[in-house]
Parts: structure tokens; C-alpha cells; sequence
């Protein structure tokens, strides 16, 4: 009987703790079924935000391309160009016989060129033009071919197609300033000239390829071709058959077109390679966030849950190249650009994880525009400092009282100044005894042709365009013309 006792009380015991056991798992089921019902909403709901996002970002492509713009990987793909016809076969050649190891190169590279030049500058110029002979004639061949075409082949995904190297490319350019400041101390005006054509055309070539180093590259060896005219400008020696050649170089400065068009289709590129990379990194196609540590967790989960954001950020990239792309196509000078240019893209700072791709890959694309016009102003000053060199040797060494002296004999019109609003002409300033020319720099502002620095601070850095006002100087030297050294290859 106690037996019987015992076991009734462990059972109501057993019963009374299972219980609450019970009651819990009545809630669970409920929950658990709640819990699915979310997830499958949330997986649902993403499903549904991404393929939203995609939709807006093909509806923006695709209207591009019905305005005739090119943006897919296949519009970017130049017509083919017969080998005949290709510039750019002898400057892969010309790049390719250029010995930049050899001793006589590295003496050449420690040259600080610039007039005038010493005997043993000469001399170091004439030996490395010869050690590079070879290089000179593909280089030559290379300058006279009229189209270029780099063979690039443009496909999805964009970002990771392979690009030249163009190290030897600005080696090639100095070779030619050399060329250029030798040929023009020694008497030879014309091969002088030419040699700065030929950086001209070099430049051209270069900036077919598509892609904004590129195109910053080209812009530089305009800079180089620049300062050497306006280096040999203040003692132009111009004989009645030089005349033609002359004239024809300052149109070549005057002609700005192929370098605004090139810096077009590398931005044109870009934006194709902005939204072709959201949509290859979605895909799975490519691992660009994936590579380090600085990104989401990686794999395709990964990939998955961030594919809204991909989609948003390409479609944000896309609106924002086509405002850069149309600021860059419509403003004639640097002030315009500044104006018309979308604002500074604070909102990748400020969101850096919904802005996954343009953190990694948008540049600062209003340093190279400013740089474009920078080029375009020193060249503008180039041609007018040939003009003033031609003017003071047809006038027993007078320069101009004012650029308007120039037309029409010299200079077809006075250009206006790329960093000065308003289509403002280029400046004349100086003394009688020694003249200037110059623009008002990155400010704007005119300071009378003063090339203080605008930092004082940083006064022994300062380059020219880090002073008030970016001054080419037309004073006249004297050169020693030498008689024993040449130039010509």
C-alpha cells in the first residue's frame, strides 16, 4: 500500500513538472512558424529589391543606348585598322628597341634638359639618338601612319581587360625634346620643329586607347611638347622655308579637338566599366570585392545579399559619368566645367558600404579633367609664344606690343585662355625688354602676370602652376652656337 502511495506521488509530481514543458512547446510552433513566414517574406522581398534595382539600372543603359551613346563593352571596340595603316605597330616597336637599361641611357635620364644647352649635353644627346637609331625610325614611321588603332579587345567584364604598358612612351617623348632643343641650338630650325610635331602625334596615338591614364599620359607629352616651343620660341630663327613649318605647328597647339574627343571616350569607357562591374560582381563573374580584406564576406551568399546594392551603385556611377561625361563635352573652359560638373561625391564617403563598387574604382575625375585643360592652355600658350618667336625675328628682335600685333601674318587669332571664364584671351605682360605671356591659373584670377607662389610656404616646391598666375617667359637668350655636335640621327 505505501508502494502504491509512493508511485501516485511521483507520477502527480512528473505531471505537475512536464507542465510548463508543454506550455513552452505550444508557443514554439507558433513562433517557429512565424519565423518562416518572415524569412521566406525577407528572401521574397530581397528577391524582389534586386530585381528592381536591376531593372532600373537596364531601363538607364538601355536608354543610353537608344540616344546613340556607347555603352556596352562592344561599342567601345574601334573599327579595324590595316597594319599598313597603324600607327600603333611601330610604336610597340619603337617602345620595344628602346634601351632605357643602358648606361647611356641612364646618363641621358640625369640631363636636366633645357636652353641652353652644354657641349657635353650635346653630346650625351647626339650619342643616346644614335644608341637609339632603330627606336627613332619605327618612331618616325609610327608619327606619319594616319590612323592608330590599340586592337583592344572589350568585353564583359571590362574592368579586367589588359592595357599597354606606355613606360617607354614618355622615354620616347623626351628622347624627341632632346632631339628638338639639340636640332634648334645647332641651326637646324626645321628638325627642330618637326621633332615637336612628332610628341604631338605621339600624343595622339597614345590617347586611342581608350582609358583615362592613357589619356592623362597623352595630355603630358603635350605639356613636354609645349614647354619645349616655348622654350626655343624666344630665339626662333625662321628662314622663309621654315615659315610654313612654323605656321603649321602653331595650328597644331591651336587644335585641341583630338585631345577633348579622346578624354570623351575615356570617360565613355569608364562608365561602361563602372556598371559593367556591378553586374559582374552580381553575376558572380568577377571577385573584385573579394580579393582582400577591406570588403563584405565573400562567396556567392555574399554576392547574393549584396546584389541590391550592386545594382544601386551602378546605376548611381552611370547617372553620375553621364553628368561628368556632358559637363566635360559642353564647357569651353575650366570655370564652365566647374560649374556645369555634378558635385564632389560626398555620398561615397558618407555611405561607403552602399557604394561598394564606386569605393573601389571611381577616380578623382575633376583632376583629370582640370588636367586636360591645363594641357590645353599651355599648348594655346605654346602657339602663341611660336607666334611672338616668328614676330621678333621678321622685326630685329621686337616682340609684339600686344597679341593683337600677331593677326594675321602670325597668328590666325589671339586664343582665348582655358582657365579664365568668358572666353578671355591669353596675356600679354612683362616690359618692353622682357616680355611674358600667361594665363590666370587654377584661381581664376589674374595677378597681372605675376608668377609669385601662391603658397609661400611651399615657395622652393612651387611648380608654374602653383603660382598665382602661369607665366611662359618670351625673353630672348644667348646661344652659343656650337659647330662640331648634330642631331639628326
Amino acid at each position: 500500500m505505501s508502494k502504491l502511495r509512493n508511485r501516485a506521488k511521483r507520477e502527480t509530481k512528473s505531471t505537475a513538472d512536464d507542465a510548463p514543458i508543454r506550455r513552452r512547446r505550444r508557443w514554439i510552433k507558433p513562433i517557429a512558424r512565424i519565423v518562416s513566414v518572415l524569412a521566406i517574406g525577407l528572401i521574397v522581398a530581397h528577391w524582389f529589391w534586386g530585381r528592381f534595382a536591376e531593372r532600373a539600372l537596364d531601363e538607364q543603359i538601355h536608354s543610353y543606348a537608344a540616344a546613340g551613346e556607347p555603352i556596352y563593352p562592344s561599342d567601345l571596340i574601334d573599327p579595324p585598322v590595316p597594319n599598313s595603316d597603324n600607327a600603333v605597330i611601330d610604336l610597340r616597336e619603337a617602345g620595344r628597341l628602346l634601351d632605357v637599361s643602358a648606361a647611356g641611357w641612364v646618363t641621358f635620364a640625369q640631363l636636366t634638359l633645357g636652353p641652353p644647352l652644354s657641349q657635353s649635353h650635346l653630346k650625351v644627346i647626339a650619342e643616346t639618338m644614335e644608341a637609339n637609331r632603330e627606336a627613332l625610325k619605327h618612331l618616325d614611321a609610327a608619327t606619319r601612319k594616319p590612323a592608330a588603332d590599340w586592337q583592344m579587345n572589350f568585353a564583359s567584364p571590362v574592368v579586367g581587360v589588359k592595357y599597354e604598358e606606355l613606360v617607354n612612351v614618355l622615354s620616347l617623348s623626351t628622347l624627341l625634346r632632346a632631339a628638338a632643343l639639340s636640332a634648334h641650338q645647332t641651326g637646324d630650325e626645321d628638325q627642330a620643329i618637326a621633332k615637336i610635331s612628332q610628341m604631338l602625334k605621339l600624343a595622339r596615338i597614345v590617347d586611342r586607347q581608350r582609358k583615362l591614364t592613357a589619356h592623362l599620359t597623352a595630355a603630358s607629352i603635350d605639356v613636354l611638347a609645349a614647354k619645349t616651343a616655348a622654350d626655343i620660341a624666344p630665339d626662333l630663327h625662321v628662314p622663309s622655308p621654315s615659315a610654313r613649318h612654323v605656321h603649321d605647328l602653331i595650328g597644331e597647339f591651336l587644335n585641341d579637338g583630338p585631345l577633348r574627343e579622346n578624354q570623351i571616350r575615356a570617360l565613355q569607357m569608364t562608365r561602361v566599366m563602372f556598371w559593367d562591374t556591378a553586374k559582374s560582381v552580381a553575376g558572380g563573374r568577377n571577385d573584385l570585392l573579394w580579393r582582400d580584406d577591406t570588403g563584405p564576406t565573400g562567396g556567392r551568399i555574399g554576392t547574393y545579399a549584396i546584389k541590391p546594392l550592386l545594382m544601386n551603385d551602378g546605376l548611381w556611377l552611370v547617372q553620375y559619368m553621364s553628368k561628368m561625361i556632358d559637363a566635360a563635352k559642353f564647357s569651353a573652359d575650366w570655370p564652365e566645367f566647374c560649374q556645369n560638373a555634378p558635385p564632389a561625391p560626398m555620398e561615397i564617403a558618407i555611405h561607403p558600404r552602399a557604394h561598394l563598387i564606386a569605393n573601389r574604382l571611381l577616380p578623382d575625375l575633376t583632376h583629370y579633367v582640370r588636367g586636360q585643360y591645363r594641357a590645353i592652355t599651355e599648348c594655346r600658350l605654346a602657339a602663341v609664344a611660336l607666334a611672338c618667336g616668328w614676330y621678333a625675328h621678321d622685326h630685329a628682335g621686337e616682340m609684339p606690343k600686344s597679341l593683337e600685333d600677331l593677326k594675321p601674318t602670325y597668328l590666325a587669332y589671339v586664343p582665348f585662355d582655358p582657365m579664365a571664364g568668358g572666353g578671355k584671351p591669353l596675356h600679354l605682360g612683362g616690359t618692353a625688354e622682357q616680355r611674358s605671356i600667361y594665363s590666370v591659373g587654377d584661381d581664376g584670377i589674374d595677378h597681372a602676370g605675376s608668377d609669385t607662389p601662391s603658397n609661400p610656404r611651399n615657395s622652393q616646391a612651387a611648380g608654374p602652376w602653383d603660382r598665382r598666375d602661369f607665366v611662359v617667359r618670351l625673353t630672348r637668350r644667348a646661344v652659343t652656337k656650337p659647330t662640331t655636335a648634330t642631331t639628326k640621327p
